[in-house]
């Protein structure tokens, strides 16, 4: 269901699978390999009919750290799905308006099953 242009934002604990749903997609839309970009914030991968950008907001401690790593730059682009872990530390009303925003919530079922709930905007 997803589209170049999207916006997934991915909630859940340490461990629960937000960086593997991201390699999923990513794997499922014609890319390679997704790393966690706990480190680097921002990696950005290229998939059959566009990119996918993925950001994670778990280090950042300030919106100058935020803006340092050009996070605002990727809605200026419509070539790609975004998606940003540990959105819910960002309020709800930066996202774009004119964008699809899909709020994933993963939660642990059990040590290897998860449950996610899914809803568009």
């Amino acid at each position: 269901l997803l589209k170049i242009g999207d916006i997934v934002l991915l909630d859940g604990v340490v461990g629960a699978g937000k960086t593997q749903c991201t390699r999923v997609a990513v794997e499922r839309l014609g890319g390679r390999w997704v790393s966690s970009p706990s480190f680097a914030i921002h990696q950005r991968y290229a998939v059959v009919k566009g990119f996918v950008d993925h950001v994670d907001l778990y280090r950042l401690k300030n919106d100058a750290d935020l803006d340092s790593t050009g996070f605002w730059d990727l809605f200026d682009h419509k070539d790609s799905i975004v998606f940003v872990e540990w959105a819910e530390r960002l309020p709800k009303s930066i996202w774009p308006k004119d964008r699809t925003i899909w709020n994933v919530r993963i939660e642990l079922a059990s040590e290897n099953s998860r449950r996610l709930k899914i809803e568009k905007n």
